[in-house]
């Protein structure tokens, strides 16, 4: 396995801890799981998620070859370094902040509140993805690797 394979399981894996908390909440207001919603949420989370860091890597990769310059390479490293500074510190201050979660029994979790989950989600995973394709990471490892992690943070969650 490469550096740059376990950079990007450390990427998909911190893109999933926001999920994963968000779920985890959710799924801790359910009396009983559905193992029929449950792979339809893995499925759109999944998806979305692939799909945002798709297009993210997308804009990311197109501005690193459109740039000429020399020092292109080590501007894009730069770039993609402040970008994943500026998302862990998203993280930590959302952990410090301690948001309080209203608590009410649901009998199930509705789509519409799963896509407003990720509607405020798919913002750090485009500039997560951005960042990708600014370190040219290989796009057949990255898709799956981020659908994978993303089920797996659903699942692991709901159950928590």
């Amino acid at each position: 396995m490469t550096l740059e394979s376990i950079e990007f399981l450390i990427i998909s894996a911190g893109l999933s801890f926001d999920i994963f908390g968000e779920i985890a909440c959710k799924g801790a207001l359910l009396p009983k799981i559905s193992w029929k919603r449950l792979v339809g949420i893995c499925l759109v989370m999944a998806l979305w998620q692939t799909g945002a860091l798709f297009v993210g890597h997308f804009f990311g990769d197109l501005l690193y070859e459109i740039d000429t310059r020399p020092n292109a390479d080590r501007a894009g490293r730069l770039i993609a370094a402040g970008i994943f500074i500026i998302l862990g510190v998203r993280m930590l201050w959302k952990a410090y902040k301690n948001k309080q979660v209203e608590e009410r029994r649901v009998d199930t979790i509705r789509y519409s509140t799963i896509i407003k989950l990720l509607a405020t989600i798919t913002l750090y995973t485009l500039l997560a993805g951005f960042a990708v394709g600014f370190l040219y990471f290989d796009v057949s490892f990255i898709l799956p690797t981020i659908a994978v992690f993303t089920a797996l943070a659903v699942v692991i969650g709901i159950y928590i």
